[in-house]
């Protein structure tokens, strides 16, 4: 007899988790043979652990798999065949009654026996398929039973030989660790432009597809990923030798967070139809809220207790538990980069001291209660400042236009040289003034052979290591701002010039 588990505890990880499950045994005095059960397959039965009380010695503990005989999808498959053996059955009969009408053209049959018959087969086939369809109901209920059984069939088996001191009860954990459970983190983000402050609620979505269904489960999530082994780095050595340089990317300021910015402009924005919608309904609303769950860190990793016991379906899209929530101040500005796009960005500008360590992942963008769009958060803990994109501020339009104004030569010199302009035109479109940042860029000689002569940066901060210009302007409604830019290049007339961000 097998010695059934239930699944009471799970500490998901990163990737896989720790699983608990309990059970009780009763022992007597002297050795027990045992086998219990619960495992499942994609569990690591080699981390396997027997947890009962201190006075039972345990021997010989090893896994191994069902008894054919015990095996409960071939009982299943059993009933099945019956079942499906009866329905032949009845659709044997139904055609017999379909051929006994031929007995009612015969000369031989009593007017009582016709009549009879004629009243009898309506009512006897219809009852045949229906007791068909019922059965074939049943036949649909058993097969998803066998799918399960055929699971726990193949689930290993623990046995072992126990050795009591006294006769009872003795409850027992089962400790192992299990592959196809994990979970993520997720955020959202709710931007306040009247308090300057962001709300950040972190949550965790866990799945898990072990093959059996989770009820009433105690969870613990742990940032953690304890199947991949922590080795210390090595580090290997490094030669000098003679090879053209490879450049790294120059980046600015502003051009980091443009693929966070981009992931905002992705997600189409939603509008709120009607802003006195509202108004209709007395009734007040708020967002409902979730207990948080405790939060301890450890050397290796932090860890997440939700209070509450969770059901989680095998195989499902998972649940959602909120996590804890924080409130930041926030500085909240916009930005443009009309090089990469031509379009103006709201951003939340926070200090990276103040958000907790490793955060990183997906977020939903709320402005003053209306959805916005999706972000990346993904800070960069070494810099002051981080900016969470909110999304377009679509009343700002851009456009930038970039010309070769002339080029010469210098035969006496050997070399060339070309001037260049850009315009940029910046205009506000709404009817509240708007503090704006623009960002743009003249080009770095990487080669001492190449120079770059700034005619004009039209009074931006510019960086002369990278070349980028940033301009903060305050337009007011309705108004539109022009920036003009323009440098020389010169360079070896025998040489091709290339420009390239590496």
């Amino acid at each position: 007899m097998n010695i059934e588990t239930v699944l009471k505890e799970a500490f998901i990880y990163r990737s896989g988790c720790t699983v608990t499950r309990k059970g009780t045994v009763h022992l007597v005095p002297g050795e027990n043979h045992v086998r219990i059960a619960g495992m499942t397959s994609s569990a690591y039965t080699d981390t396997m652990q027997l947890r009962i009380d201190p006075s039972v010695r345990a021997y010989a503990i090893h896994i191994i798999q069902k008894d054919e005989d015990d095996k409960e999808a071939a009982h299943i498959a059993d009933e099945i065949n019956e079942k499906k053996e009866l329905i032949a059955v009845l659709k044997e009969q139904a055609e017999m009654w379909k051929a006994g009408a031929e007995f009612a053209k015969s000369a031989n049959a009593s007017l009582s026996d016709v009549e009879s018959y004629i009243n009898s087969y309506p009512q006897r086939v219809k009852e045949i398929h229906a007791e068909i369809r019922g059965i074939e109901k049943e036949i649909r209920k058993l097969n998803r039973l066998l799918n399960k059984a055929s699971d726990r069939d193949a689930r290993p088996l623990i046995s072992a030989v126990l050795k009591a001191q006294q006769e009872k009860d003795y409850p027992f954990e089962l400790v192992y660790q299990e592959t196809s459970a994990f979970w993520n983190t997720q955020y959202e983000i709710d931007a306040d432009t009247n308090e300057n402050t962001l709300d950040v609620r972190v949550r965790a979505e866990v799945r898990q597809n072990t093959g059996e269904d989770w009820n009433q489960v105690k969870l613990a999530l742990r940032t953690g990923h304890p199947v991949n082994s922590a080795s210390l780095p090595v580090l290997d050595p490094v030669y000098l030798d003679f090879r053209p340089p490879v450049h790294k990317p120059i980046y600015g300021g502003a051009m980091p967070m443009m693929a966070s910015m981009k992931a905002a402009a992705n997600t189409a924005m939603e509008e709120m139809m009607m802003e006195d919608s509202a108004t209709a309904d007395t009734a007040q609303f708020a967002r409902i809220e979730m207990d948080e769950a405790e939060v301890s860190s450890g050397d290796t990793m932090t860890e997440y207790v939700p209070a509450s016991l969770y059901d989680i379906a095998s195989g499902d899209d998972g649940l959602t538990i909120d996590l804890q929530s924080f409130t930041l101040k926030a500085d909240f500005v916009t930005k443009a980069v009309p090089k990469k796009d031509i379009r103006a960005y709201l951003l939340a500008e926070i200090k990276t001291s103040d958000l907790p360590a490793a955060i990183h992942g997906n977020a939903a963008v709320y402005l003053d209660g209306t959805y916005t769009g999706t972000s990346i958060i993904a800070p960069d803990y070494g810099k002051e400042t981080y900016a969470v994109a909110l999304g377009l501020q679509e009343a700002i339009s851009l456009s930038r236009k970039e010309i070769k104004k002339k080029s010469s030569e210098a035969f006496i010199r050997n070399s060339q040289s070309a001037v260049y302009e850009c315009e940029i035109c910046v205009s506000n479109n709404r009817d509240v003034p708007v503090t704006l940042s623009v960002s743009d860029q003249i080009p770095v000689a990487s080669d001492a052979a190449i120079s770059v002569e700034v005619i004009s940066d039209d009074h931006a901060v510019r960086k002369e290591k990278t070349g980028m210009l940033e301009w903060k302007l305050e337009l007011q409604p309705q108004q539109t701002k022009t920036l003009r830019t323009e440098y020389r290049v010169t360079w070896p007339k025998d040489k091709p010039l290339h420009q390239s961000t590496y």
